[in-house]
């Protein structure tokens, strides 16, 4: 995000403000999200995930 620099606001007022003037900014002129990534293979990876975390589980190593 564009708005929040380290350092950039002394006070949480200023910075609530200057997000809530960028959210208004960008949500004056919405911009549609073409999803490009097949679902399939999110599904796989999200199970592979999954098997990885079990076998941690039954070892306790996380």
């Amino acid at each position: 995000m564009d708005v929040v620099k380290h350092g950039s606001f002394t006070h949480l007022s200023e910075l609530n403000d200057a997000l809530q003037a960028y959210m208004e900014e960008k949500n004056s002129s919405p911009k549609r999200y073409v999803w490009r990534a097949d679902g399939h293979k999110i599904l796989e990876k999200i199970n592979r995930a999954k098997q990885v975390l079990k076998e941690r589980q039954q070892y306790d190593i996380i």
